[in-house]
């Protein structure tokens, strides 16, 4: 199927070809240098501006999309060895789509051979996997991102260790599911207590700044004492509004309080 393109590109127009395609015949035979590839998704949630916004390439989508195949289908962290040569097929793909819609492949063949280089570099500088010290450890279990497993309602999940280089929010967070839909899953990190905030710092830090719905809540706990021990813990980037309090969530083990959901037994 390459041969088609050869007699329109010369040798050194296929040379970046050649030699991204020698690079993925490495990583086909070494599948551990695919964790250190991370994809770019099409969309990302925007915390600043409390919205879904897209995703702005410095090439082009195609490369994306390259590096989303050769990964096993996922944009967050690689799934290696699902597929045989998957990463060499990718390459292919990516270069029969450049040059049949005529784009700038020699430009995305680069920046790729960096990404991948960089990839290889960054796993073998952390040297080699100590199978003596895991061997008798139960593993864990991996969730395929194709969605061919579903979570639940009171699983932990634990952030994958390259999750914190495209979401700094993700770095070695343990995430409780709360709730599972059909297109949405929700959840809190559990183990990133704000620095040096209990709850009654935290309403004092807001006293200027709190609507009027905050106001008369705050000043009906305030004087409980229990707040100065109640550390207040970053539970995720998405905040709906500017409420306190429609943004606090309680997790607690008292199955008595009015309204509340058991997420876990």
């Amino acid at each position: 199927k390459i041969s088609i393109y050869r007699s329109a590109m010369s040798r050194p127009e296929l040379a970046p070809f050649r030699k991204l395609l020698r690079l993925c015949r490495h990583f086909d035979r070494e599948p551990t240098w695919q964790l250190g590839l991370v994809g770019r998704p099409p969309r990302k949630y925007d915390w600043y501006q409390h919205r879904v916004v897209r995703t702005r390439f410095q090439v082009s989508p195609f490369a994306e999309e390259m590096v989303w195949e050769a990964s096993g289908l996922s944009t967050q962290f690689a799934l290696p060895g699902k597929h045989s040569g998957a990463v060499a097929r990718a390459c292919r793909r990516h270069f029969r789509r450049a040059t049949a819609m005529g784009l700038p492949y020699q430009s995305e063949a680069k920046e790729l051979l960096k990404r991948f280089e960089e990839a290889k570099k960054l796993i073998q500088d952390l040297g080699d996997w100590d199978t003596a010290e895991t061997s008798d450890l139960q593993l864990l279990k991996s969730f395929d991102c194709g969605g061919h497993q579903q979570v639940q309602r009171g699983d932990l999940l634990l952030a994958h260790p390259m999750s914190c280089i495209r979401d700094p929010n993700f770095d070695q967070a343990t995430v409780l599911i709360s709730d599972v839909g059909e297109d949405y899953v929700s959840g809190f990190v559990v183990n990133k207590p704000l620095r040096n905030s209990t709850l009654q710092q935290l309403l004092s830090n807001r006293k200027g700044s709190q609507s009027s719905e905050d106001k008369d809540w705050a000043e009906a706990i305030r004087d409980h004492s229990a707040l100065e021990k109640l550390i207040v813990w970053r539970g995720g980037p998405i905040i709906v509004g500017a409420s306190l309090q429609r943004n606090l969530h309680w997790l607690h083990c008292f199955s008595s309080v009015t309204g509340a959901q058991e997420i876990a037994p």
